[in-house]
């Protein structure tokens, strides 16, 4: 008797939050988190090749830091800015700063047990949208990989680590913006598959800016009188770098996808229409017109 008493007492209060269809949705963004880890790792490999041998630590050292500033500043409050789209669009109260409070690092929603809260509030569907905070932060972090993809062996340590707070917060601002059903952008008919516009646009734009002012990398292209010849360390590891990064693709697509209510559909977070299969297929051909 005491045993089921405290099963009573410990059984889930909204037993909705964590059914098997519900866990089946929370495999696949975990899927798309371990696929944005085994990019991080191909664009790890890419750069550690293609380095010269005396900086291939620093390279490497200065990636991983950058990328854990990008993924500690979104775990902080990128996510939280990210999901003002969805208190706008449901108006609730006061919205940017109630997503604030209830998504930072020590929000309620950030970290109450799913089964605990009610799925009619804000925090419905709660185990995928805390998997997708570690999703979005891990491409924060990848973000400053990206930049620092553009000044490898060029920048100081120091103002790097400066560019990727920055940056990290000027991501989450545009994924508000740019990345999902309800966003300002999305409003006005732009559509942002896969990210483009805050994981990959962005850096690129920022690397524009940064290589102009860096130059190109000693003895990369002409003789240096520091860098006679420029001499990579592996380029065997560039190239299993590349096939990681194709590796882990496939398990980001397939968990760019919100699921709407259990056992019925799924859609792109743009509302563009999709097919997984589709998506899938799309990485190794060109679309048709």
């Amino acid at each position: 008797m005491q045993l089921a008493a405290w099963l009573a007492q410990a059984s889930p209060q909204f037993p909705e939050q964590v059914t098997t269809s519900t866990l089946l949705q929370n495999v696949v963004y975990a899927s798309g988190t371990v696929g944005a880890i085994v990019i991080l790792a191909g664009l790890m490999l890419v750069d550690v090749g293609g380095v010269r041998r005396v900086n291939v630590f620093a390279a490497a050292a200065e990636k991983m830091i950058g990328f854990f500033i990008g993924f500690a500043v979104y775990f902080l409050v990128g996510f939280a800015i990210w999901n003002w789209q969805y208190y706008v669009a449901f108006e609730i109260e006061s919205p940017y700063w109630q997503a604030i409070k209830d998504w930072w690092l020590g929000g309620t929603f950030a970290n109450d047990f799913a089964q605990n809260v009610d799925p009619a509030s804000m925090g419905a569907n709660l185990n995928n949208q805390q998997i997708f905070i570690f999703f979005l932060a891990a491409f924060a972090g990848i973000v400053n990989v990206l930049l620092h993809l553009s000044v490898t062996e060029r920048m100081k340590p120091a103002a790097y680590y400066i560019i990727c707070v920055v940056a990290a917060v000027m991501s989450s601002v545009l994924s508000w913006m740019t990345w999902g059903s309800t966003g300002p952008l999305t409003n006005q008919g732009f559509h942002d598959f896969f990210g483009i516009a805050f994981v990959y646009l962005f850096p690129a734009g920022m690397a524009l800016v940064l290589v102009r002012r860096v130059g190109a990398r000693p003895g990369m292209y002409a003789p240096h009188p520091k860098v006679p010849a420029y001499r990579s360390y592996n380029l065997g590891l560039t190239t299993v770098g590349v096939a990681l990064i194709f590796s882990g693709l496939p398990m980001v697509i397939l968990s760019c996808l919100f699921f709407f209510a259990p056992e019925q559909y799924a859609v792109s977070v743009t509302m563009a229409e999709t097919s997984v299969g589709v998506a899938f297929n799309n990485l190794g051909s060109t679309p048709s017109a």
